[in-house]
């Protein structure tokens, strides 16, 4: 069996994204198991090198501007002791200039008692965003929070 992240995305362009690839053996099985990119059902402007060897190893795939954004399978072949297996990896490409980041906070809701106070962490995943680069122009600022019912 061999196992990897079946899915992810990447911009179209100079960026090309890691998936690292383990093989696992069951029932006694020995042999030695090759995997490859099946490139010629990869769509045109995709490709992937193999870094590394054995069985534990990374697949970079690499995404030309010259690919249409969109949804894309990405057919791999295991092949070892007379067995054949395939799998894919499902592929998003978005548009060059799609740079995203999201914010969210851990956890998401806090219930606080008159008098206590709480943590919450805020995490910024970046996805090609590299933005607020100069972590010195930013303050982080505690904010109290008070809230008044009036009934």
């Amino acid at each position: 069996m061999v196992v990897f992240s079946t899915e992810f995305t990447c911009h179209r362009g100079t960026q090309s994204r890691e998936v690292d690839v383990t093989i696992l053996r069951e029932g006694g099985f020995s042999a030695a198991v090759d995997v490859q990119a099946d490139l010629q059902n990869f769509p045109g402007g995709v490709g992937a090198i193999q870094i590394g060897t054995g069985d534990s190893f990374t697949l970079q795939i690499h995404v030309q501007n010259t690919v249409t954004p969109g949804d894309y399978t990405l057919p791999f072949i295991a092949e070892g002791g007379g067995i054949t297996k395939n799998y894919t990896i499902d592929l998003t490409v978005l548009p060059e200039n799609s740079d995203t980041f999201t914010i969210s906070l851990d956890p998401s809701s806090l219930t606080i008692e008159p008098g206590n106070q709480a943590n919450t962490t805020v995490n910024v995943t970046r996805d090609g965003f590299t933005g607020f680069d100069r972590p010195e122009r930013y303050q982080r600022t505690e904010r109290r929070v008070d809230r008044h019912d009036s009934t």
